[in-house]
């Protein structure tokens, strides 16, 4: 995972190696393949300790059941609306 498509990162990384191929647009196919292969979130996520994983299209119903667990808790976290002076 990066800023640059598996294509385009593969082209840069292993340039000269693709040249050097007998087969070069099969070796790049094979890299790119291994490079997809190996592009998962949950890596990445284990290493940062995240607790869940959301698929991007469950992202709205998974904030909404998080709003309906906490709203009620809400009233129990305010503190005080007002500050005394001090002396």
């Amino acid at each position: 995972m990066g800023a640059l498509p598996v294509e385009g990162g593969v082209a840069v990384a292993f340039g000269r190696q693709i040249a050097k191929a007998d087969d070069p647009i099969a070796e790049r196919e094979r890299l790119e393949e291994e490079m997809l292969e190996r592009q998962s979130p949950v890596p990445r996520a284990e290493s940062f300790s995240f607790h869940d994983l959301i698929d991007p299209r469950e992202t709205r119903p998974a904030l909404c059941d998080w709003i309906a667990r906490v709203q009620p808790l809400l009233p129990l976290l305010k503190g005080p609306t007002s500050f005394p002076v001090r002396p």
